[in-house]
């Protein structure tokens, strides 16, 4: 049985919840929102059951989807700006250091994009798709196509 993830924000004005739910092919049509208990429909067609590609979104039906690498903006800065900082205190003093310091930085960035997966994500809704089969028709992010939906 696949163990694709859906993950996405729940849509009820006053609820801040994010509502995850694996395996996605064992869902019976709703999902129920942890916090706030409204249901959420999800269809989840026979190509998704039978760990094929995902050719539509189930949370909302939307047809456009993009990759991505599952990785946090925030840590991705923080390794950036540890690294800027300290480079900056040995650029004095050891310039050879400061150049170390952003080499192994760079090394470690090149280390993480290697080993970490993408997700595939609706441009409608948001919802995020994990642990699936890429479809490789699902490009990179568009701001074109995003603007659309904003």
């Amino acid at each position: 049985m696949m163990a694709m993830q859906l993950r996405f924000d729940c849509p009820e004005p006053e609820c801040p919840a994010l509502i995850e739910f694996e395996p996605l092919a064992v869902c019976d049509g709703n999902i129920e929102c942890p916090r706030c208990h409204a249901q959420h429909s999800v269809t989840v067609d026979d190509a998704v059951r039978a760990d094929g590609p995902l050719e539509r979104c189930p949370r909302c039906g939307g047809q456009e989807l993009f990759t991505r690498k599952d990785f946090p903006q925030a840590l991705g800065l923080a390794i950036v700006a540890v690294a800027g900082i300290v480079s900056c205190v040995y650029l004095e003093s050891l310039g050879f250091y400061a150049i170390g310091v952003l080499a192994a930085a760079a090394l470690f960035d090149a280390i993480l994009y290697a080993l970490i997966r993408k997700v595939t994500v609706c441009y409608r809704c948001r919802a995020e798709y994990r642990k699936l089969n890429a479809n490789p028709a699902h490009q990179a992010f568009d701001l074109a196509t995003s603007e659309k939906y904003a």
